[in-house]
This record gives structure tokens, sequence and C-alpha cells, in this order.
């Protein structure tokens, strides 16, 4: 089973389904006394409600509580209150969208069958997810089906409880049918609010490692009518679908959170349309690893059956082949070391482990920047080869997220503490100034993958915003009031003279459409590329400027002589003509003047715009605009338009 498209996609971000409907769905248990459990909408702070579950409004709670009590979920909630259970996992959103479902499917009079793998033409999956008898995900199931039935005895008020295995063999199937097809519920920068299950029209979309499609969620209250006015037309069609297998999709609950799918690529008509399962930026065995232990299957995608392994990949696999006694080292990204890249996985993993326990981020961020620098541990060295990762191997990238957050952290830390204002200002600067490098490090080295796979564009979004609003986070920070005393007049992002001159055609774009949307419009690649190569010139060009700034006195970035432009480790060909000036050094920091501060402080802050434009142009690409990413750059922006904290008159 699969969707295709209908007719030819030719540009990029381009809505291929209206706003679909969930079958079933449920809130995460962190978010239960939070959210409406109907509409997902944030409940005031003061809310009277003492169960459970709670509700916006009357409306929210006449239109989904006769659901949760029929169901079975409010009973699950008392068996999960007053027995003991093994059901190991702190969340329960999976078993209580499985008893919504299955409620779902009796109310449409379709029983569960023991010799079909689909149910309502959604995939159970339940055969291949037990195959293995020493798997965890095995007692999930056997113990998720178990509190279902029993919730549902309890439901039915049946005082004497008998074994029935048949019945305990369909409350595993529906739960198969979660486990398969449930997608989290997104809308914020935050973990996923809850999980959902949709029809066909959505859960047929298989995966792909290099996806075509990615997709957005919408939450609105089940009063509100998305229907006509606005809604894109259904762009995609089932494939291979048997009489009665779409049933679901006439019979939906009528609230919830919907979901679009949308275009990441140009499609042929007829094309498979394709989402990612997993995360894009992990090596093929890694990818292969994950997408087995979840779903029971090996994706053989254009990326993954390709005779030899993609540009991507190479990089996401590769080291740094150095040999002590030459000068001729290299970058190899097809020498592998699968022996070392475990150890250096495992390392990493006890070190977060670590600080996840101890809750020391120095010694976190000391070992992590240990590990990157040699790669290897002492004692493995006499018997493997020296090499150094590759600065954009997934292990690194997975580092550098760590190292901006942890870092962070440290800075906001000593923030709260008086002792910043005197003797510590100088660590202050020295951890908000690493925070801010690898944020953008992560997203130069996303972006340059980005370049040779498009579908990285979901993460190119995340982290060029986070980038930017790092950056312009450090451009207002107190490092500076030494030199500048309190803040200056405030100016217009676009006052400054200089401008004029820059060559990012999307600047301008943001300059004529604020507050409007940037994209009304599906781009063209042509457009696209444009847009993006005028970005890279500027902040490659801005970069070079603060580089050295952000970076001084850290041992690591010493071996990363630009965070945008990649073209020093000579893997590829950059396809950009980037404009480049020479980076200054620490001893002429050391002797700049008020004015070359200023204007330091003020390249900081054109950079950190620019990431922010970029990233919330992508964002209208992956999830149209107004979306919650580009509503976040839209707020820090405004709000920096109102309170620059300098007289923005540098020339560029």
């Amino acid at each position: 089973m699969e969707m295709r498209s209908l007719e030819k996609i030719e540009g990029i971000g381009v809505d291929l389904t209206p706003k679909l409907q969930p079958i079933a769905f449920s809130l995460c248990d962190p978010f239960l006394h939070s959210h409406c459990y109907s509409c997902y909408r944030t409940l005031p702070s003061i809310h009277t409600d003492t169960g459970p579950i709670r509700y916006c409004s009357l409306f929210c709670s006449r239109i989904d509580y006769p659901i949760h009590f029929n169901s079975g979920e409010h009973h699950l909630f008392l068996i999960l209150q007053s027995h003991s259970t093994t059901w190991h996992t702190d969340d329960t959103s999976d078993l209580r969208t499985a008893l919504r479902l299955l409620h779902h499917f009796n109310q449409l009079g379709i029983v569960p069958s023991l010799q079909s793998d689909r149910i309502g033409g959604l995939l159970t999956n339940r055969e291949k997810l037990k195959q293995q008898e020493d798997d965890d995900i095995l007692a999930r199931i056997k113990e998720g089906g178990r509190l279902m039935s029993l919730a549902r005895i309890m439901r039915d008020d049946e005082r004497e409880v008998e074994e029935n295995n048949t019945e305990l063999e369909e409350m595993e199937m529906v739960l198969c049918i979660v486990l398969t097809n449930a997608v989290e519920v997104q809308v914020n920068e935050k973990q996923g609010l809850g999980v959902a299950v949709y029809g066909p029209s959505f859960s047929w979309i298989n995966h792909s490692c290099a996806p075509n499609a990615c997709y957005r969620f919408s939450i609105a209250g089940p009063e509100s009518d998305d229907s006509g006015r606005g809604e894109p037309k259904m762009r995609i069609t089932t494939f291979g679908d048997e009489p009665g297998e779409i049933a679901n999709e006439n019979a939906l609950c009528g609230y919830g959170p919907r979901i679009v799918v949308r275009s990441i690529k140009p499609m042929k008509k007829g094309e498979e349309v394709c989402v990612a399962y997993t995360d894009l930026l992990q090596p093929k065995a890694m990818r292969h690893t994950e997408l087995w232990l979840r779903y029971r299957f090996i994706c053989s995608c254009r990326r993954c059956s390709a005779l030899s392994p993609t540009h991507v990949d190479h990089i996401l696999h590769g080291n740094y082949a150095a040999n002590p006694e030459s000068t001729n080292s290299r970058w190899e990204p097809n020498f592998y070391k699968d022996n070392g890249y475990e150890e250096l996985s495992d390392c990493m993993d006890e070190i977060i482990s670590e600080y996840m326990s101890t809750g020391n981020p120095e010694c976190c961020c000391d070992k992590l920047e240990i590990m990157l620098r040699q790669s290897l541990r002492k004692e493995q060295l006499q018997s493997w080869p020296t090499f150094k990762l590759h600065p954009l191997h997934h292990l690194c990238l997975n580092a550098y997220i760590t190292l901006a957050s942890v870092y962070k952290i440290r800075a906001s830390e000593l923030l709260s503490s008086d002792s910043v204002k005197n003797k510590h200002r100088s660590k202050f600067s020295k951890l908000s100034r690493f925070s801010a490098a690898y944020s953008l490090l992560l997203a130069g080295a996303t972006h340059h993958l980005f370049l040779s796979e498009s579908s990285l564009i979901v993460s190119a979004v995340h982290f060029w915003i986070s980038a930017g609003e790092s950056l312009l986070s450090l451009s207002k920070s107190l490092i500076w009031t030494s030199v500048f005393g309190q803040k200056c007049p405030n100016s217009s992002i676009f006052s400054h003279p200089g401008h004029s001159h820059c060559e990012c055609l999307l600047m301008e774009r943001f300059e004529v459409s604020m507050p409007c949307d940037l994209s009304q419009s599906a781009s063209t690649k042509i457009e696209f590329e444009e847009i993006s190569k005028g970005f890279m010139n500027c902040a490659s060009r801005l970069s070079s400027e603060v580089w050295p700034f952000l970076t001084e006195g850290g041992p690591f970035f010493e071996d990363i002589q630009d965070p945008i432009n990649f073209s020093w480790l000579e893997t590829i060909k950059y396809s950009h003509a980037l404009l480049l000036r020479s980076p200054c050094t620490s001893s002429h920091r050391e002797n700049d003047s008020y004015c070359g501060l200023r204007c330091e402080r003020e390249h900081l802050f054109q950079l950190g715009v620019h990431c922010l434009v970029y990233g919330e142009y992508l964002a209208t690409i992956c999830y149209s605009s107004p979306c919650y990413l580009t509503n976040h750059v839209r707020s820090l922006l405004q709000v920096q338009n109102k309170e620059i904290p300098f007289e923005y008159t540098a020339a560029m």
C-alpha cells in the first residue's frame, strides 16, 4: 500500500492534502493537566477540574468525554492508579489511543480478524513486532493488551474475569496498529503534545531516507470549520487499496489535531509520496537499526540502495585519516573504523548519562570536547591508527547539539548569580560565546549536507533558527556592558546604511513582506537556489568576522576554519562563489578600539538576523506560514526591531 501524486508538482512547499482529521488521538501524560484533551489548546493557569483529563470548554467536554468513557480510557486511568502493573513506560498515550481506536472500529462495525494483517486499512504489523521473544516490545504489547482488556471489562462492569485469548489478541492487534501508525503531534519546539492515528490517506504514506514530503499539524477547536474556505485539494491518492480498506476515511472523529502533507521536492505525476520515519542525519546502519527495532522493516529507498554510499552518508560516517608523521593528512569520508565508532558512541552515551545523573555540566563539556579532539581514548591509541572524526560525522553533530545546550545552561546558571557582575564576567562571556559557536557550527554543517540531500531541509530549519536566536541573544548580553555601558538609543533592523549593500535577496523580501508571509505561494527550484546563494554569501562573509571572536579560547575550534563554508575540508567542491574576508586573529582583537568592538557586536546581530530569516524561509517551505516556527521567528524579530541594543550603523 502506498500514496502517489495525482498530478505533477513543480514547486516545493505545496500542500498535497487538506487538513486530515485523526481517527484516534491522546495527549501525552505530562500535558494531561495543562492542555485540553479535545483540542490540544493550552488551558488557563487556574483550572477547576480535578480528573485525569481536562477540557477548555463545555463544547470540548461534550464532544470528547463520551469517547473517553465509552472506550474504557477512563477505566484504564483507574487501573493504573490502583493496580500494580509491569507497564514499563512513563507514558500511557499509546494505550489510551489504542482504546479509542478500538472504540472507533466498534462504532463502524469493523471486527478485527486474526487472519488479516490490516484493520480498517491500517497495518497491524503484529506478527513482525512479536518475532523476537526476548524483545522489550513483545513485553510491552502483551502487557498493554492485558491492561486494555481489563479496562474494557471494568467498563462493562463484569464481575467475573475469564481468560479470553481471542480478545487479548484483538487488543494486541489494535495496540500494534498504534505502535506502527501513530505519529507524534508536534506543535512547538518542546516535546510532542500527544500521539494521533490517521486514516489510510496519511498512514499509507511510506518511509524514505530521501523523502519528497513532510507534514505539519494544525490545532483548532472542534467548533471551528476547516472545510471549504481556502482548503487545498487532495493531490495524492491511495494505490493498492482493496474494497472496504478505506472505510475509516468516511467516519473520522471530526476534531483533534489535523495533519497536512506538504512537498519538499518537485514530483512527477504518479510518483510515490514518502516521508521520513527516522532521523535522516544518521548513517545508513543506524537508520536501518532504528527502523527495524520500531517498525520491523529494512529500508530500500534510493539513498539506502545505492551501490556505494551517498555523499551525505559518506560524510556522516567519515573520519580524518591522520598520520602523525605526515603533513599530508586529509579528510577521507570512506575511511571506516566501525569498532572505533562504536567505542566513541558508547563513550558519548556514558558522558551524557553521567551528566543527567550528576548534573555536572562543566565535566560534560570537557569530556565531550576531549572526545571530539582526540576521537579515541588514550588506551585505544595503541591498537588503533590515530584518526579524528570528520567534523560533520553524525557523532560530532550530536556532540554539537549537546554542547550548545549545556554551555547555554552553564551561562544561564552563572547569570542567575551575582558573581557574573564582577569576577566571573569573563567566564560568562566564554560560555555564551561557545554556545553560540556550536549552534552556528551545527547549522552550517547541516546546511552543507542539505546542499547534497534536499530532504534534510527539516533539520536545517530548526538549526538555522536556533543559531539565529543564539547569536541575537549574545549580541545583547551582559558581556558588552563593560564596554558600552547602558543600552544605546534604539534603531530599526533595516535602518543601517550598509543594508543597501546586502546581497541577500531574502532580506529584501523580508523587509517588504514584514509582517506578511515570506512565502505566499510555492517556491520554484530556481528561486530557492538564488535565495540560498545570496544568504550563504552574506552569512559566510559575516561569519568570517565573528567566528574568531566566538571561538577564542576554545581548543576544539582550532580545527574548524569556517563554520559555514566547508570547502576547506576538500570533500566536495562548494557550489557557491563565497565572498570571504580573512578572519582577524585574537591578537588583532586585543587591540580593537571601541568602534571595532562595536562593529563586531553589530556583525553578530546581523548574522543572527540572517540566520533567523533564512530559517523562517525554509520553514515556509516545510510547514507553510503561519506555523509555530515562523511565528516564533516573527516574535523574535519584532522584539528586536523595537529594542535594538545598540545604534545599528555599521556598513556591510
